[in-house]
């Protein structure tokens, strides 16, 4: 039997989307109460830029599944 899209299973993918989901929010908790140095905000403002086009790439691929 076939299940439902509101059934999806849960899957390694979705667990690596949780966890950066987890970091994002660790990284601006951090940023916003610890003044970091300019090396690191760029660093982190990299790190942010791609995890933003991973979720970017996820968001299609759910809303227009092959």
């Amino acid at each position: 039997m076939h299940k439902s899209t509101q059934e999806k299973e849960f899957n390694i993918f979705d667990l690596f989307i949780l966890i950066l989901s987890c970091y994002i929010l660790i990284s601006l908790f951090v940023s916003a109460l610890v003044q970091l140095t300019e090396e690191t905000q760029v660093l982190l403002n990299y790190i942010d830029n791609a995890i933003c086009v991973i979720f970017l790439i996820d968001f299609f691929h759910s809303k227009y599944p092959r």
